[in-house]
């Protein structure tokens, strides 16, 4: 089961990343720092994965902690998504 969890896991960032990829050129008309184009894909990954899928699984969830989920948002704007940002900018800024 921890091994499924895993894969799971693994397609779901995947899935996360491929819509970054497709909606890059948008954020990038809007904002054209990648910086902030980071922040904003963490947070709205934050927001849709424990506002959406999470409350659509079936575990038990523990009550909200600030703290964690400031953790938890710092975590997807920089360690995912300013890579992803700094990657897909330079694939887009290619002629």
């Amino acid at each position: 089961m921890a091994a499924l969890g895993l894969v799971f896991h693994y397609f779901i960032a995947l899935f996360w990343v491929i819509v970054f990829f497709i909606v890059y050129p948008a954020f990038k008309k809007i904002w054209r720092n990648r910086f902030v184009i980071s922040i904003i894909y963490g947070l709205l990954v934050w927001l849709a994965m424990n506002l959406v899928v999470l409350p659509l699984s079936n575990i038990n969830r523990s009550p909200f902690d600030f703290m964690q989920a400031l953790i938890g948002a710092i975590i997807l704007m920089f360690c995912i998504g300013l890579p992803n940002s700094l990657i897909v900018g330079k694939y887009y800024s290619k002629p």
